[in-house]
């Protein structure tokens, strides 16, 4: 059930996200969506002009959430690796399905071109979040020797956005917070050596 107190448009775009992930895309239509979120089809045309646009406000939700997290974290003073690494696991919690990313196939088949912008802008905030990871750790004199940001890059990221990929976390029944408390561990302990940390 969709909670009252988020916004029409909000409501609307959960209720769409949570019928994507539970029956595909192409299997879910736009009066599901309405009824779902409670919204009569002229109201959901009112926010949603047509489908691909619910579908890309869908899968480009925890993109945006994550570019505008960059735009909050640069005006923070004495920002650390953890810091950044936290907010970044809280910001992709917090979005109403995480699990999305799964049905990407079907976003390439039925809208070729929303999937490479998809991709485009994905890894586009994925390189500048890492990259600013690596120059935080580097700074601070903790980047682990013989660490390859390029692999970091690819791996980490596709763990932090999209670990419902993977059967044995999707059979888990882990909650959003705890997965990426523990994804926030791997990433902090591999990349990171202890020289530099502060005692306490």
């Amino acid at each position: 059930m969709i909670p009252d107190a988020l916004s029409t448009g909000d409501r609307i775009l959960q209720a769409a996200i949570q019928l994507f992930v539970d029956h595909g895309v192409r299997r879910t239509s736009m009066d599901e969506v309405a009824g779902q979120s409670g919204v009569s089809r002229v109201t959901l045309y009112r926010y949603f002009a047509d489908r691909k646009a619910l579908v890309r406000a869908a899968f480009f939700a925890p993109i945006e959430a994550l570019e505008s997290l960059q735009v909050e974290l640069e005006d923070e003073d004495g920002l650390t690796v953890e810091r950044v690494l936290v907010a970044v696991g809280e910001r992709i919690a917090d979005q109403p399905a995480i699990d999305l990313p799964v049905h990407r196939d079907e976003l390439d088949k039925l809208y070729p071109r929303l999937a490479a912008e998809y991709a485009q802008r994905r890894d586009a905030v994925a390189h500048r979040l890492i990259s600013w990871i690596f120059d935080l750790a580097e700074r601070s004199g903790r980047l682990r020797a013989g660490v390859r940001k390029d692999l970091v890059e690819g791996v980490m990221w596709d763990l932090l956005v999209n670990p419902h990929s993977i059967p044995a976390v999707r059979d888990s029944g882990i909650r959003a917070r705890e997965l990426y408390a523990a994804l926030i561990d791997v990433f902090l302990y591999g990349m990171l050596s202890d020289v530099g940390v502060p005692e306490g």
